[in-house]
């Protein structure tokens, strides 16, 4: 720390003691020598105000004992005056902080830890406990928060922030602090990233026959910090295409994953040819959009004719045929 030093400049006029008020800095040479240095320390920014002197002289200091000598230079009115004083340079105890955090998702805390201690006797450091730590959130170098943490008598301390969607895609760096007069001052720092959960999104779609519904499915999934995970009431829109003879006609549905974050719905082809289906999640401040597709054929339903028909006279009498024509819809003859 720099040290500032004060003084009062006074002279005996009979019984009384004066003190000289805003006397010019000019006049005073203020030096200082600590035992066993051989520096020779100036001080700077020697003022007055009103009738106290102040100057500073400016670290690092080596531990020991300084002295302190002003001296103010003769003038028409006075003789040069002298005066001196002692002070100890002792070393404070040496603090050391940690700080450590993970990538989180958006939209979950921030969990800070870090460590404190007195790391003075290197070999055996001191938890710092009861202590106070200071926080600071810098998304590209710009500090949007501040927060403090007690450290505990393991010389731990622990500490949750929000995320905000300012974080997501930026880097950004928690700073830990600690500044107290007893100790020298520490700090750490450690860069992490909030993420938007990335999504999974299936959709199945079989080949069929025309007029047979067919069932369109699939699932939506989210990846986090304990693995995968079905996300449910979540909007997914169908976009189905068919192509009949590169004649495409579409059309798009909505629908709403379940609880266990799939989805299904029916349709009924009115054309041949092929079939395309798109599935698409917008996403969120949560999660990733996600998009896939599925294809099938629809082909001509095959008919089945059943003949019946009676011996008769063939000179005699005409001859009638009964026929049934049916088609296979899954196990239902139509």
């Amino acid at each position: 720390d720099d040290l500032t030093i004060t003084a009062l400049v006074s002279y005996e006029q009979g019984d009384e003691i004066i003190y000289i008020n805003n006397d010019d800095p000019t006049l005073y040479t203020i030096t200082m020598t600590i035992e066993g240095d051989n520096t020779a320390y100036q001080a700077t920014n020697i003022a007055f105000e009103d009738d106290t002197l102040t100057a500073t002289f400016n670290a690092p200091f080596t531990e020991g004992i300084g002295t302190i000598t002003i001296t103010r230079a003769a003038t028409d009115i006075y003789e040069e005056a002298t005066a001196t004083a002692e002070v100890e340079f002792i070393t404070k105890p040496e603090a050391e902080i940690t700080i450590e955090a993970e990538d989180t998702y958006y939209a979950d805390d921030i969990t800070i830890t870090g460590t404190l201690f007195d790391v003075t006797d290197e070999e055996n450091p001191i938890p710092i406990e009861d202590a106070t730590v200071t926080i600071e959130v810098y998304i590209n170098d710009e500090l949007i928060n501040t927060v403090e943490a007690e450290v505990d008598e393991n010389g731990t301390y622990t500490v949750s922030i929000p995320t905000t969607i300012d974080m997501i895609d930026e880097e950004v760096t928690l700073v830990a602090k600690y500044d107290d007069e007893d100790y020298t001052y520490t700090t750490d720092d450690t860069t992490i990233n909030v993420l938007v959960k990335e999504t999974t999104l299936t959709v199945i779609i079989d080949s069929t026959t025309i007029l047979e519904p067919v069932t369109i499915t699939g699932a939506l999934l989210a990846e986090d910090a304990t693995g995968e995970n079905y996300l449910p009431d979540q909007i997914i829109t169908l976009t189905i295409t068919y192509n009949n003879n590169n004649e495409e006609t579409t059309q798009t549905i909505k629908t709403l994953t379940d609880e266990n974050g799939e989805y299904q719905i029916t349709i009924t082809p009115k054309t041949t040819g092929t079939i395309q289906v798109t599935a698409t999640y917008a996403g969120n401040n949560d999660y990733t959009s996600a998009e896939e597709s599925d294809e099938g054929t629809i082909t001509k339903v095959e008919p089945f004719i059943e003949l019946e028909s009676e011996d008769t006279w063939y000179t005699e009498d005409d001859l009638t045929i009964t026929a049934l024509v049916s088609y296979e819809q899954g196990d239902e003859i139509i």
